[in-house]
């Protein structure tokens, strides 16, 4: 993938909505491509400009993992009333809180304000030198909200639930604490559950990753080069994938029960039937140190990927377990 820019709409440079298709950009970008090739315009220099911002925008958004980290940049993806630059924004479902802000670091911090303020006893907390302080959710914990809230059909006053309201923790992605470490130059990598930086960064932070030393960390180490990353992963494949079965700390009955909901969520959603989905995705640190980010899962419409590439600079989404919920771990299997 190219290096893109948040400041350019590759939409726009397409002529499509923002919900568009894998299809319908790829119509778009071949009807522009015939119209502006240079072969065909004589050389013309206004022409073989917008060529290039075609390709550009389509090499960007014809894969589901560039786009939706461009979607990310941007601040698409965030509903009516919201925006990157709104990081009070929040929306309140029935057992969780979704809410928006303008980098990883501020939601880390809007996330523990609001714990306090409504004295939240359902939201977990961690002990950071011997201070107690409300922190993100874990990615596992991120799957059992998604599952709770789809499996909860009523709503408090007994009226139904709306599949929007059910799916909406599964319409944007999901900021975790669970961190990602990348070996410096490399393709391995460790997944922690609990990343400590993560849930104690400064509010200001305007870091892209954290400088880590990844050999002092004592889990396992995977590799990205190996078969099934960095792209879908065939679903009779997923809870043999070890990223995914660390990042959801070996709970495979969670794991399981989350697989057979993105394939229900994307057909209830009319979005492409596939056979393969929920890909693990990490980059290969081209970086000369080694580096922490956090792991974060995606919307349906990007197949639930998980990916380790966040940006701690770029835009947040994060989940509030409800103050006045209660049996919010309830985890559905069946």
């Amino acid at each position: 993938m190219r290096g893109y820019s948040a400041e350019k709409d590759y939409y726009a440079v397409l002529g499509v909505p923002h919900a568009a298709t894998a299809a319908g950009i790829r119509t778009a970008f071949r009807k522009l491509a015939i119209q502006h090739h240079p072969d065909r315009n004589n050389g013309n220099a206004e022409a073989a400009q917008r060529f290039i911002h075609a390709s550009e925008a389509y090499d960007v958004l014809r894969n589901p993992h560039s786009r939706s980290m461009y979607d990310r940049m941007c601040g698409r993806g965030f509903g009516s009333g919201a925006s990157a630059g709104s990081p009070e924004a929040e929306r309140v479902l029935s057992r969780h809180i979704l809410q928006w802000s303008s980098t990883y670091a501020r939601g880390v911090h809007a996330l523990r304000e609001a714990c306090v303020a409504e004295n939240n006893l359902q939201h977990p907390k961690y002990t950071s030198d011997g201070t107690v302080i409300y922190r993100p959710l874990t990615l596992r914990e991120n799957l059992i909200g998604r599952l709770t809230e789809f499996h909860t059909l009523e709503n408090p006053d007994g009226t139904p639930r709306s599949l929007e309201d059910r799916l909406a923790l599964s319409s944007i992605w999901n900021d975790s604490c669970t961190g990602v470490l990348r070996k410096a130059q490399s393709t391995k990598f460790k997944i922690i559950p609990l990343f400590e930086p993560l849930i104690t960064i400064d509010k200001e932070c305007k870091e892209w990753y954290f400088p880590v030393s990844y050999d002092e960390f004592d889990v396992p180490e995977l590799d990205s080069s190996k078969e099934m990353y960095n792209q879908s992963i065939p679903k009779n494949r997923i809870l043999d994938n070890e990223a995914w079965r660390f990042a959801v700390e070996e709970d495979v009955a969670t794991l399981s029960a989350y697989v057979a909901f993105v394939e229900a969520g994307m057909a209830i959603r009319s979005l492409p039937s596939r056979k393969a989905f929920m890909g693990f995705y990490v980059q290969k640190n081209t970086l000369r140190r080694d580096i922490g980010g956090a792991l974060f899962v995606n919307d349906l419409g990007n197949n639930s990927n998980a990916s380790g590439d966040s940006l701690l600079y770029s835009n947040g989404s994060f989940v509030r377990r409800s103050p006045v919920a209660k049996n919010f771990q309830r985890q559905i299997v069946g």
